[in-house]
């Protein structure tokens, strides 16, 4: 499984120690501004975050998350002027793809864009 990475290295993969997941592998976050294409990519986008925000070709951003009951879900506000039926599942949410990342549940200042970085830092 391949992510498109923005060349940006403000948008890598975190820089700090890495949790680590079954038979001590680092795990990593998918990075804010990757592209997933597949369902699995938006599972493992959620197993890290309780709600993150992709948005879809046209520009549509999407609330993702799984049910208590593992079902999938992606929301945003209906358009029917524009086929947008406000709730899809994964599949569906990725015939609208590919799909970039907007936030991938990290909320530490390092994960921010250099110049949401700077502000912070004169605020």
């Amino acid at each position: 499984m391949m992510l498109a990475v923005p060349p940006n290295p403000d948008d890598q993969y975190l820089s700090e120690p890495l949790p680590l997941g079954p038979d001590d592998v680092a795990v990593q976050r998918i990075p804010n501004g990757a592209l997933v294409t597949t369902a699995e990519q938006l599972y493992e986008l959620v197993s890290w975050a309780l709600t993150p925000v992709v948005i879809d070709r046209a520009g549509i951003p999407w609330i993702v998350f799984e049910s208590d009951d593992g079902d999938d879900h992606a929301v945003t506000v209906p358009c029917p002027d524009d086929n947008i039926s406000g709730r899809t599942d994964f599949d569906g949410l990725c015939d609208r793809g590919p799909l970039r990342v907007v936030f991938n549940g990290d909320t530490r200042v390092s994960a921010w864009p250099a110049a949401s970085r700077e502000q912070e830092a004169t605020a």
